[in-house]
């Protein structure tokens, strides 16, 4: 018979076998997600909004377009136009 031992979790994965851009997504999909908590006013919205279609952002969501600078800057500048009612 086989045996099999259970290691439990580490509060903090490692971080040794991401890549950089990997690193840069999960700092930038933080950054997002609280300034949407901010503006969205609750975790569960924001949530939803993270992975869900947004008209100003080209019918992309905005998680998809955290790889690139320059597309996690359209979905901040989305983010604050949101917060300040400014639609163009």
């Amino acid at each position: 018979m086989n045996s099999f031992t259970i290691h439990g979790l580490s509060e903090q994965p490692s971080t040794s076998c991401w890549t950089s851009a990997h690193g840069a997504f999960l700092t930038r999909h933080g950054e997002i997600f609280r300034k949407a908590i901010e503006v969205l006013g609750k975790v569960e919205l924001a949530q939803r909004w993270m992975i869900n279609p947004a008209i100003g952002l080209g019918n992309h969501t905005p998680c998809t377009l955290l790889w690139h600078q320059e597309r996690y800057e359209q979905v901040w500048a989305f983010l604050y136009r949101l917060e300040y009612d400014v639609y163009t």
